[in-house]
C-alpha cells in the first residue's frame, strides 16, 4: 500500500522544514524555497511497482534545487520522469530550460544539478514523479543525460499511451500480483525510454522491424537474466537471428548485448541487497540468483558501478533504514 503525508501533521512554523525532510526522505536531496509568505502546503501520495516509484506531489509555488552540493552527498544514482498534472512548472537543467502545462512532462537525470520553479500564477501545483535507478534506464537508452530537461507532450501517440498506462498501474497496483509486478516496470521503462528516443532522436531512429527486433532480444533477456547460461549465443540461437545482426541492435543503443545482461543483473543484487526482506540471504547467493557464477567477477562489477562494495552498500543500506 501506499503512503500518504502532510505538512498539517505539525504546526505552521515547523511546515517548511518538515516538507524539505518529507522531500529528502523521497527523492534524492534537494531544497525547497517557498514562492509565498505565510504556513506551507504541501502533500505526497507514494506507491512503487518493483524498482519504479512513484510520488504525486501536491505544493504551493516553490523553488526546489538539486546543486552539485547536494549530488556529491548522495550515492543513489536515479533519474525522474516528472508528468505536470495542475499548474506549471519551469526547469532549468545545467542551463536547459523548459516550460510546463498540464499534460507535459520532462526527463531529468538527478546526477545532474536542476531546479524547478513552480509558478506563482497557480495557488496549487501538483506533479507526478516517477523515479526509477539510472542504471535500468541506461540499458536501454545510454547516456540520458543529453536528453534531459525537454517539454515532451503525454497527450498524444506513444506519449499519452505511456500516461493511460501509469495511471493504470497506479491505479490497480494494489491488485496486481507481486510476481507479475517486475516486468510490468520493465515494460514501464521501455516506454519512457522509447518515449524519448522517438521524440527527441528521430534522427537515429532504428527501422520499425529492427525496433521490434531489439524489443524482443530485451524481453527475452528480462524473462531468462537468471540464466548463468544466458549468452549473446543463446539469444541469437533462440531467437533464430544471427549474432551479427544481434550485435548491429544494440549498436543502436551505443552499446552491447553483454553489458546490457550485466548491467541488469548488477542492478537486480543492488535492489535485493537494499531490500529487508532479503537480508537472511547471502550476497553470494543473491549473486548466483541473478546469473552470476563467480563471486570474484561479481564483486568486481559490484564495486565499479556502485563505487563501493556488495558487503559495504548493503551495511550502509541497513544504517539507512535503521
Amino acid at each position: 500500500m501506499g503512503e500518504f503525508i502532510s505538512t498539517t501533521e505539525v504546526g505552521e512554523r515547523e511546515q517548511l522544514s518538515y516538507w524539505n525532510d518529507l522531500v529528502c526522505r523521497t527523492f534524492p536531496r534537494v531544497e525547497v524555497t517557498p514562492l509565498l509568505e505565510g504556513p506551507f502546503f504541501g502533500t505526497i501520495a507514494t506507491d512503487h511497482l518493483a524498482f519504479v516509484n512513484f510520488a504525486e506531489v501536491t505544493t504551493q509555488p516553490s523553488l526546489v534545487t538539486r546543486s552539485k552540493q547536494f549530488i556529491a552527498q548522495t550515492n543513489k544514482d536515479d533519474v525522474k520522469a516528472i508528468y505536470q498534472l495542475v499548474g506549471e512548472t519551469t526547469f532549468n537543467h545545467e542551463g536547459r530550460m523548459a516550460h510546463l502545462g498540464p499534460g507535459n512532462w520532462v526527463f531529468l537525470d538527478c546526477t545532474l544539478p536542476y531546479s524547478l520553479k513552480h509558478t506563482q500564477a497557480y495557488n496549487k501545483n501538483v506533479v507526478l514523479v516517477l523515479q526509477l535507478p539510472k542504471p535500468a534506464f541506461c540499458a536501454r537508452l545510454p547516456n540520458p543525460e543529453s536528453l534531459t530537461g525537454y517539454s515532451l507532450s503525454s497527450q498524444t501517440g506513444l506519449g499519452r499511451v505511456t500516461y493511460d498506462f501509469i495511471q493504470s498501474l497506479r491505479r490497480d497496483n494494489a491488485r496486481i500480483e507481486p510476481e507479475t509486478k517486475p516486468q510490468l516496470a520493465e515494460t514501464l521503462v521501455d516506454l519512457l525510454a522509447t518515449n524519448l528516443r522517438e521524440t527527441l532522436c528521430p534522427a537515429k531512429a532504428v527501422a520499425p522491424n529492427r525496433a521490434v527486433a531489439l524489443l524482443e532480444v530485451k524481453s527475452f533477456i528480462h524473462q531468462h537474466l537468471a540464466d548463468p547460461t544466458l549468452s549473446s549465443f543463446a539469444i541469437a540461437e533462440a531467437l533464430n537471428i544471427s549474432k551479427s545482426y544481434l550485435y548491429l541492435l544494440f549498436q543502436d543503443e551505443n552499446t552491447t548485448v553483454n553489458r546490457t545482461i550485466w548491467d541488469l543483473r548488477l542492478e537486480k543484487c543492488r535492489a535485493d541487497l537494499a531490500n529487508p526482506l532479503h537480508s537472511h540471504r547471502t550476497i553470494t547467493e543473491i549473486a548466483f540468483t541473478w546469473g552470476f557464477n563467480n563471486s570474484t567477477h561479481f564483486s568486481r562489477l559490484f564495486k565499479d558501478r556502485y563505487g563501493l562494495s556488495a558487503r559495504a552498500y548493503r551495511y550502509e543500506r541497513e544504517l539507512i533504514d535503521h
